[in-house]
């Protein structure tokens, strides 16, 4: 398997979001995604996304745009779980 890195940007002062972003939760036998979004909100602790932004989530994103890298990040993990993608291609 191939691993990528990724840096993690933390949102600390940016009140106004631009996108919202597509998160898995650390631990999918005790969360869904948008339990666990409500969970880091209620305990003010930093949410991921797939993308490798990191934010404290404080407002409900509907009416953002979704961000293009989620977006991709997403495409690229079903086309690799469904098998068509080459071993040699990066991703999760």
């Amino acid at each position: 398997d191939n691993e990528t890195s990724t840096t993690l940007q933390i949102d600390t002062e940016n009140d106004t979001p631009e996108f919202s972003h597509y998160v898995l939760p650390p631990n999918p036998a005790t969360h869904t995604p948008s339990s666990w979004i409500a969970f880091a909100m209620i305990n003010k602790i930093p949410v991921v996304a797939i993308c490798g932004f990191s934010w404290v989530p404080a407002k409900n994103p509907a009416g953002l745009p979704v961000c293009p890298d989620c977006l991709d990040e997403a495409e690229r993990r079903i086309k690799k779980s469904s098998g068509n993608v080459p071993d040699d291609a990066s991703g999760l």
